[in-house]
């Protein structure tokens, strides 16, 4: 282990004043000719020199490794915050997503037998604007991780279950981001046949409220309902349009369930890479 300048300094004075000292006591033996009392007290000084340097090299090596604890612990800790805000995003993604699938369900009946009857043309016409308009996303916490891994000081992490478990936790990260860039080529295929099923400019108030906030997707149907004009909702009502739509629903549908599956599985790899720091460093209660 390399020396800081003070610490080698700080050494190399306690060595000298301990040889200083030593060398007085020579000095006065080999006046009085004590030879042999000379030589043992040498190797009883040398000896002496050795252990004072190795634990000088002890203590340091003891402070060295304190301070990596404590950086170790300040970063783990800090794991866990962020993680902790993963959670809670992940189970408000969940749960908002799994509202919106219930509305695609119901919708992919409608498309499934579209009715002529206005009433359930405008219903259709709702149901399709208001649950495919966009779907919750999470904004994983990436900064501690981004630290340690840019910084080396992932090394410093000593557990190597709770080394593994943040592996593995950023290597989850990446697969959900994976499954949101396959996500966005299911939408924009859904968005690019809407256009061409339905006569949008009827929702423009709609859409507007929707672009205000992405937690207005949840407003009662009877807001959205408000929000949209009285006319002929659909720009064609081809057969062949209407099973494209199905499909690219469907398949929106389904790639917005595959993210539910991986967001699932990080909230657990999140509460269980909690687990191990919280045994190694019980933070929650102090």
């Amino acid at each position: 282990m390399k020396l800081g300048l003070s610490q080698g300094r700080e050494k190399s004075i306690i060595c000298v004043s301990m040889l200083k000292a030593f060398g007085k006591i020579r000095m006065k033996m080999m006046d009085e000719g004590n030879l042999k009392k000379y030589l043992l007290y040498g190797i009883g000084e040398i000896l002496l020199v050795v252990i004072g340097i190795l634990i000088a090299f002890q203590l340091d090596d003891w402070n060295s490794n304190r301070i990596e604890r404590e950086q170790e612990k300040h970063h783990l800790i800090s794991i866990q915050g962020d993680i902790q805000d993963d959670i809670a995003n992940i189970e408000n993604a969940l749960a908002g997503n799994e509202i919106l699938s219930s509305g695609i369900d119901t919708l992919l009946e409608m498309l499934a037998a579209p009715s002529l009857e206005k009433g359930q043309r405008r219903m259709l016409y709702l149901f399709s604007v208001k649950y495919t308009y966009w779907y919750l996303t999470v904004e994983f916490s990436e900064l501690t991780l981004s630290q340690i891994k840019n910084s080396g000081s992932f090394q410093l992490i000593e557990d190597e279950a709770i080394a593994k478990a943040i592996l593995q936790y950023d290597h989850g990260i990446e697969i959900c981001k994976q499954e949101y860039s396959e996500q966005i080529v299911y939408y924009h295929q859904l968005e690019n046949t809407q256009k061409k099923l339905f006569n949008l400019s009827l929702a423009k108030e709609l859409f507007e409220f929707l672009t205000l906030d992405e937690m207005n997707m949840f407003a009662p149907m009877q807001k959205c309902s408000e929000l949209t004009k009285e006319g002929d909702y659909f720009a064609s009502t081809s057969p062949d349009m209407f099973n494209q739509y199905y499909g690219d629903v469907l398949y929106y549908q389904s790639q917005l369930s595959v993210i539910g599956a991986y967001l699932f599985e990080q909230k657990e790899m999140a509460e269980s890479l909690s687990l191990l720091i919280d045994k190694k460093y019980p933070t929650r209660n102090g």
